[in-house]
């Protein structure tokens, strides 16, 4: 129900908007979803709210990468990856309890953080870092569904506003299971794709 109406309202836009910017204070419970409806193929740039100003999905990027990234292999189903996206708190624990628990099968597991680790108080420095690791982390997807991975399981603690900008780069890739943290532990929210 959700994507259909996320999909009518991008088409609503297309038709009546003279500006191909849309401003966005992001309250959502699966903000990747609002950036999967608005892909980076579309016209479309995003504006994004977020505590440190207005972040948009165009614009100037690092030249290094801003993210750490830790990749684990394991002897499970050779089409199935886990990601995890530690930003504003770890993620390592609640992902391995409900791994544990779910008894998904997969062989690789790549966790994403800070270099200085998560940061719960400021998450992002600015939206160049902000554009910087949501681009990374699409490319780093479109490179594992091109080596054969027809399955991602997606565990993430970002702010929202990032979520969005990660969502609008996974086009061309293979299903993206989201995942949302609530009550203690991470629960399937949807699959994108």
């Amino acid at each position: 129900m959700l994507f259909p109406a996320l999909q009518d309202v991008k088409h609503a836009l297309s038709e009546t908007s003279v500006s191909q910017q849309v401003h966005v204070s992001v309250q959502a419970i699966l903000p990747a979803a609002f950036g999967f409806a608005f892909p980076a193929s579309s016209s479309f740039t995003l504006l994004l709210q977020s505590n440190q100003g207005i972040w948009s999905t165009k614009g100037t990027t690092a030249s290094s990468s801003a993210l750490h990234r830790l990749s684990y292999n394991e002897d499970g189903d050779k089409q199935v990856a886990v990601i995890e996206i530690a930003i504003t708190s770890s993620t390592a624990q609640a992902v391995a309890n409900y791994l544990s628990a779910s008894g998904l099968s997969y062989r690789q597991h790549i966790r994403y953080d800070l270099p200085g680790g998560p940061d719960h108080i400021n998450g992002m420095a600015d939206a160049v870092q902000a554009l910087t690791i949501a681009q990374q982390i699409g490319k780093d997807l479109r490179v594992l569904c091109g080596q054969g991975i027809s399955q991602i399981h997606l565990f993430a603690a970002i702010p929202a506003a990032l979520a969005v900008m990660i969502g609008h780069h996974f086009n061309a890739l293979c299903p993206i299971f989201l995942y949302e943290y609530a009550h203690g532990s991470y629960q399937p929210a949807c699959v994108l794709g």
